[in-house]
Formats: C-alpha cells, sequence, structure tokens
C-alpha cells in the first residue's frame, strides 16, 4: 500500500510518500505526480523494480526526490545508470 499526500512548499506541490511504490501503486504515484515539483519519500519502506523505474523516469522529467532512503537511493542509482 501507498499514502501519497499533498503538502505545499515553497518550492511548489510536493507528494509525501508513506508505505511501499511497487506494482499498481507506482503507476498511481506516476498519474499522482503530474504536476508536483517533488516527492518526499522519507517515509517510504519498499520500492520494487517497477517502483523504481517510475520513479527514475520522473526524477529525469525533473521531479525532485527529496529525503530518499540509503536503499532505496541505492536502487534508484542502479535504475539510473
Amino acid at each position: 500500500m501507498l499514502r501519497m499526500t499533498v503538502v505545499d512548499s515553497p518550492e511548489g506541490t510536493a507528494l509525501k510518500l508513506e508505505g511501499r511504490v511497487t506494482g499498481r501503486w507506482a503507476d498511481e504515484l506516476r498519474a499522482a505526480s503530474e504536476g508536483r515539483a517533488a516527492l518526499d519519500l522519507g517515509w517510504v519502506t519498499f520500492v520494487d523494480r517497477h517502483g523504481a523505474s517510475v520513479l527514475s523516469e520522473l526524477s529525469r522529467q525533473g521531479v525532485r526526490l527529496l529525503h530518499v532512503p540509503r536503499s532505496v537511493a541505492a536502487l534508484l542509482d542502479g535504475s539510473l545508470s
């Protein structure tokens, strides 16, 4: 399960993510991220390959990834290469 909460910040609107970025939740994240300046990953507990692919895609499109847990950062480093 993935909980997404809209948070306003000086940089624009962000989504605070809590839970697992997997499968269909990753697809819903892609849709919900449209027009968002950033994603706060501080409360993400797990990311699968599809989730990493979606996060990498969003990052390439200019969405900032904030508070990325080390385990998620390592996974994203591999998918960004």
